[in-house]
């Protein structure tokens, strides 16, 4: 039985239409751009933005690029940490929102 290679998804710039590809292209550039937050924290904070938000291939297109700019396991580690304990008080919040209105 022969083993089929599967496709690898196509990323979000490929599945929008060329003026909206442009247009995040642009975006991704501008936000990237040397400023004064450093490319390592510019990493850390996207790894934790798409930590929380589920974005699986975007989690760990941000690790690499983290490495990549310098941050150090310990550093990756704890950012995990904090975006974990975020993710968890806005649940909590939540919940309690959700009980208070019950009531």
């Amino acid at each position: 039985m022969k083993k089929s290679k599967a496709k690898p998804d196509p990323s979000l710039p490929e599945l929008l239409e060329p003026p909206l590809r442009k247009i995040y292209e642009r975006f991704e550039r501008e936000s990237y751009r040397a400023s004064g937050i450093p490319a390592k924290f510019k990493e850390l904070i996207a790894m934790a933005a798409a930590l929380v938000s589920g974005g699986q291939k975007t989690l760990e297109l941000h690790i690499q690029r983290s490495i990549r700019a310098g941050a150090s396991r310990q550093e990756i580690s704890e950012t995990i940490a904090i975006a974990a304990g975020i993710s968890a008080a806005t649940l909590v919040e939540r919940a309690d929102a959700a009980e208070n209105q019950s009531e």
